[in-house]
């Protein structure tokens, strides 16, 4: 395509007898060069390219500049073996391209997926040549990111592009054009990466094709979106411009492309740089964004105290790594499958349970040494939050790669050791096109407890407990929120202090909790401030008096106490009608009634209930649904009633909580 539009600018501006000259100039060819990896792309691209010149009138003997090497690797050159001497010589001749000649243009289509071809440490634990070039993605505004998983950096098209950037920088000017992964426009992780591109480059255009299956995205009315590959993860073009002697930092410019595969084809076909409409954007501190964002309200929002702000410790939720194995519907189904997954040998236990090969972090000989460690039932075996109004059970002993991959125990102790309260919510929200990632616990929770597709849960738990294993000074529990939130708290609800540690003197920490909930339940704040809650952790407005706290967190416990369905009677209001044993089969909402199989369904249930989310869940679809071909007993069957139950009242102190604030900004 490449030589195409360069056939026709030389034709049309020069005449047809300049190209038939200039396509057999050696310069042509020792101008074009190309790295593959695969034997067979390798030899298919010196193939078309060869028929494309010939077809051109080529008819020298120069040879192809298409190397079999990994452009990735560092360009040094390597000792010759004679059994693979081919393979030796295709990898030094690239070295000199790679380290020496100037790239002007260099255009690629890298591989999408996280899990990266090319490890960015060698055997010995030190960087290899791309990982030590990555690590400059890893920090912003001087700063490290403090990520604690930054793995989405490791991804082979992340690694193209900074390799990219390297050797354009290297030459002092020229131009990237990929096909990328578009999660590199806005993902939190990105945001050093970004940083970096506008460093290097002067004008950065981000034409993003959108077309990904895995998240969300609002398309706007009237159109469609259709992944231009037969893939799920969305596309964007990169191109990249960097001009010498120019250090100005880089304009950035935005377009989208919607519509169905053949519309974005034809679009790209028939456009060019010139003829797009961009919008210039104006990246910023702390996520430079290379995408539009709507800063109406920042001002106001920024104000409010950030959740990180407001407590002391947190951590996103257990991860087991084999959710099938380590959690179960009851108590006696987590001991039954615990005492036979000991006893059984690897392969055995492999074949029995469905189990995939071993990681690093989870291994099958591991996780039964750790049960065989910790062989009190009684005192393992404990609820947990698996889902929204979903509480399972499970075998937790809190070591670190054994039953559990990342059981989290510096949290998920203080929920364990006694009564606790925690607020469960994302950081990053990327596939949801509303926010409503929120919700609560009283006992450990699951690492996708609120969405497994919007990065991991993180839990803060309203108090801490002493270590029992230590010598501590109390033995008391202690309130996990911070002094300054704590003080400033106080300030504004005209309220003393015992001291800094403490909450205002009349308020308990379960009224502030309960306010916390109620303004992140509030719709007009989810709506109003939905451009900032994707990218960070809610911020809380303070009250502003006493009697707005009172009121609002009066509405916030109530909701604590329904979502925890506290208090929850047999409930008549939901009839479960039809004959049938109760089997979850085929689930299907009409006309008012949640049927769960041909003949049976719960009655009176309204549309908005059936429809209502948490995170990235269905609620009442997806409880179901995990119990597909199961039979439904008495206490599951009420258990439903009250979650139809608790959704309508959730529904109901929603609109209260907008009618109790009032005006916004608070």
């Amino acid at each position: 395509a490449t030589l195409n539009h360069i056939s026709e600018y030389i034709t049309t501006t020069y005449g047809t007898g300049h190209w038939n000259r200039y396509i057999n100039d050696p310069q042509l060819v020792q101008r074009l060069f190309g790295f593959e990896i695969l034997v067979a792309p390798y030899t298919i691209a010196h193939l078309k390219l060869s028929l494309f010149l010939q077809a051109q009138g080529w008819h020298t003997t120069e040879r192809l500049r298409i190397y079999l090497t990994n452009t990735l690797e560092e360009p040094v050159e390597k000792e010759l073996y004679t059994f693979a001497e081919f393979i030796s010589d295709e990898a030094n001749a690239a070295v000199s391209v790679k380290r020496d000649l100037p790239l002007l243009v260099i255009l690629g289509n890298p591989p999408y997926p996280h899990d990266s071809a090319n490890p960015s440490r060698d055997s010995d634990g030190g960087f290899t040549f791309i990982g030590g070039l990555i690590e400059d993605y890893k920090q912003v505004d001087g700063q490290l990111l403090g990520e604690q998983n930054p793995k989405a950096l490791q991804a082979d098209y992340v690694k193209f592009i900074r390799w990219a950037q390297w050797r354009i920088d290297k030459n002092g000017e020229g131009v990237i054009g990929y096909i990328v992964n578009n999660g590199f426009l806005n993902g939190i992780i990105f945001r050093g990466m970004r940083q970096s591109l506008m460093k290097s480059f002067n004008t950065i255009y981000c034409f993003n094709l959108h077309g990904s299956s895995r998240i969300g995205e609002i398309v706007p009315a009237g159109e469609t979106d259709e992944n231009i590959f037969d893939i799920q993860q969305g596309t964007a073009i990169l191109l990249c411009v960097k001009e010498r002697n120019n250090a100005a930092l880089a304009k950035i410019y935005y377009a989208d492309l919607w519509g169905s595969r053949a519309e974005k084809y034809a679009t790209l076909l028939d456009t060019d740089v010139q003829l797009t409409t961009w919008e210039e954007l104006n990246p910023a501190s702390p996520f430079y964004l290379f995408v539009q964002r709507h800063d109406q309200h920042i001002e106001e929002y920024e104000v409010g105290w950030e959740l990180t702000d407001i407590f002391q410790a947190s951590s996103i939720g257990i991860i087991t790594a084999r959710d099938r194995l380590t959690i179960h519907s009851t108590p006696e189904a987590v001991h039954t499958t615990v005492t036979d997954f000991v006893s059984l040998s690897e392969s055995e236990a492999r074949q029995q349970y469905r189990l995939p090969t071993d990681s690093r972090d989870w291994q099958i000989r591991l996780a039964q040494e750790d049960l065989r460690d910790h062989p009190d039932v009684e005192q393992h075996i404990v609820p947990i939050h698996y889902r929204p109004f979903d509480t399972r059970y499970t075998y937790y002993t809190g070591r670190s790669r054994g039953f559990h991959c990342m059981p989290r125990t510096a949290i998920m102790t203080h929920l364990l050791m006694g009564e606790n309260l925690a607020l469960c919510t994302h950081r990053i929200i990327r596939s949801a096109t509303a926010w409503q990632h929120i919700f609560v616990a009283n006992g450990i929770t699951e690492g996708n407890c609120i969405s497994n597709t919007d990065g991991p849960t993180h839990v803060f738990p309203l108090y801490l407990y002493p270590d029992s294993d230590e010598l501590e000074l109390t033995t008391e529990r202690s309130l996990n929120f911070k002094p300054d939130f704590l003080k400033a708290l106080s300030e504004r609800l005209e309220l003393s202090q015992t001291t800094r540690s403490e909450p205002p003197q009349g308020v308990s920490p379960e009224e502030i909790l309960g306010y916390i909930y109620a303004i992140l339940y509030s719709p007009t704040y989810r709506e109003r401030y939905y451009e900032f809650l994707k990218y960070e952790f809610p911020r809380i407005p303070l009250p502003r008096n006493i009697e707005h706290f009172r009121q609002l967190s009066a509405l916030g416990q109530a909701l604590i106490d329904s979502h925890l369905l506290k208090d929850r009677g047999i409930s008549h209001q939901h009839r479960f009608g039809g004959e049938g044993e109760g089997v979850v089969s085929r689930i299907r909402y009409v006309d008012g009634a949640v049927w769960i199989n041909r003949t049976q369904r719960f009655t009176d249930v309204p549309v908005n209930v059936w429809e209502y989310e948490v995170g990235a869940y269905q609620v009442c679809d997806k409880w179901l649904k995990d119990r597909k071909g199961s039979e439904l007993s008495l206490a599951e069957v009420q258990q439903y009633q009250g979650i139809l139950v608790a959704v309508a009242e959730t529904l109901r102190l929603m609109a209260e909580i907008d009618v109790a604030i009032g005006e916004f900004p608070i």
